[in-house]
């Protein structure tokens, strides 16, 4: 269907067409005249997100969790939101209230939740696309009342906020503080088994004096090393005896020996010369065996010399062996000593951690609760409404114009088609499948020829001529 073909089907029903529009214009002249006139009341509030925390000086991770402002919206819109509106405004008080209460649920469940479902079916809080804003608007058939309800909820919602932030850091004080005892006793149970360890094993100050004794095995362990080298040696000079070159080396005994040699050599030139009876003879053999006693007791003094210093090196040796095992009992005694006590030590340092992570937690709750939240704040207080929101004249009366011209036209065609007329040129062509070539008037009786079938025509009859 053309644009021409349309106009003429218009045309030729413009009555239904301007009675359609006729009904449409008066159903919107009667909706504005008799419909309930309805006022919108709008509250506008602003949400920071990503607020920082003013007791720690973090952001504070719920305002930034996604879906956080539709969290609020819903908070808005909530049924406890509306219990705290019916509350601060009292709306229970009125005598005419409680009589529709009486009417409406003949005094089932509760005043305030029957108020606060019926201010939640006229109440709506929006969220707006492009910045951290919320608008709550309130519909009702008062605008007073609009304005009073819409800033009534906005003040709640605050409240509400508020009033959710405290409860939880409330709990969660109440929480540290019921811990913080416990942890304290910890603390102290921890404290007294590390003094009692202490003052029982006589430890001031571990690492010091395990240094010292450490030390002190290091030189006992040098000086048995010194003294079983000495015992040794000892040992190996007394091992000879009389034959020890020692003993035989030694300055009073190589004396004696040559006094000896002497001796025997006298002594050999007499027996050579004088008989065993001779005076001199027994008195040389005398003198000779004397120095051979002499000899041999010197000797045997130096001989038990060497064997008493070997004695002597192998019982030092001995000592300073047991001295340095009994060292090393006390350094490993103190070593476990030590390891008990840095356990102890490592729970004093947890129970002291623990205690007082809950006690700056605790601190930081108790602040927290008495820290008015300053991340939500009114934009724009919900004003009066001067005019209503429903019906408006100004653009139902344009809306029925256009929806009456829109449907008349829409009936008009369907009519139509309905019904099909031939009511231009281009309708007869699409019917016959063959062209026109003249039109009559209904009133002069006139024939016209179409413009664009002249020539055919004059075609057609200098054809017929021939």
């Amino acid at each position: 269907m053309t644009i021409g073909q349309l106009l003429q089907i218009l045309k030729a029903r413009k009555r239904l067409v301007f009675l359609v529009l006729f009904v449409m214009v008066a159903l919107m002249v009667a909706i504005v005249m008799f419909f309930p006139p309805r006022y919108a009341a709008e509250a506008i509030l602003t949400i920071d997100v990503g607020s920082v925390d003013p007791v720690s000086g973090q952001t504070d991770a719920e305002t930034s969790a996604p879906g956080y402002l539709a969290t609020q919206a819903r908070i808005i819109e909530s049924h406890n939101t509306a219990i705290k509106v019916v509350h601060a405004l009292k709306l229970g008080d009125d005598k005419s209230v409680q009589q529709s209460y009486m009417d409406a649920t003949q005094g089932k469940g509760t005043m305030d939740d029957w108020l606060a479902d019926q201010l939640l079916q006229h109440v709506k809080a929006t969220v707006a696309r492009d910045g951290n804003i919320i608008t709550i608007k309130y519909t009702s058939p008062d605008p007073r009342f609009s304005s009073l309800m819409a800033n009534g909820f906005a003040t709640a919602y605050v409240q509400m906020v508020t009033d959710l932030h405290s409860g939880t850091e409330q709990q969660n004080n109440a929480f540290f503080q019921s811990q913080l005892k416990t942890l304290q006793a910890n603390l102290a149970t921890a404290q007294q088994k590390l003094a009692d360890f202490q003052q029982k094993n006589g430890i001031i100050a571990t690492d010091e004096k395990l240094d010292v004794e450490s030390q002190r095995l290091t030189e006992l362990s040098a000086q048995m090393v010194a003294a079983q080298a000495q015992a040794l040696e000892a040992q190996s000079r007394a091992r000879g005896r009389t034959n020890q070159p020692d003993v035989i080396n030694n300055p009073l005994v190589q004396n004696l020996r040559g006094q000896v040699a002497q001796l025997e050599a006298k002594f050999n030139a007499l027996a050579a010369k004088e008989g065993s009876n001779n005076p001199a003879y027994q008195q040389s053999l005398a003198e000779l065996n004397e120095a051979k006693a002499q000899l041999a007791q010197a000797m045997a003094t130096y001989s038990q010399g060497l064997s008493n210093s070997a004695s002597n090196a192998s019982s030092r040796f001995a000592g300073q062996q047991k001295e340095m095992e009994m060292q090393r009992e006390k350094l490993l005694q103190m070593k476990t000593q030590r390891a008990q006590s840095q356990i102890l030590e490592r729970e004093v340092e947890s129970a002291q951690n623990a205690f007082d992570t809950a006690l700056r937690r605790q601190t930081e709750t108790s602040l927290q609760a008495r820290v008015t939240r300053g991340d939500t704040g009114m934009l724009k207080s919900a004003p009066e409404p001067l005019g209503p929101s429903f019906p408006r004249a100004e653009i139902m009366i344009p809306l029925g114009i256009i929806l009456g011209l829109l449907f008349g036209g829409a009936l008009a065609v369907i009519v139509e088609l309905s019904n099909r007329r031939l009511r231009s040129v281009v309708d007869v062509e699409l019917l016959l499948n063959l062209p026109v070539l003249a039109t009559i008037s209904p009133k002069h009786g006139k024939v016209a020829l179409l413009p664009q079938r002249s020539a055919a025509k004059l075609t057609l009859n200098h054809g017929a001529g021939s």
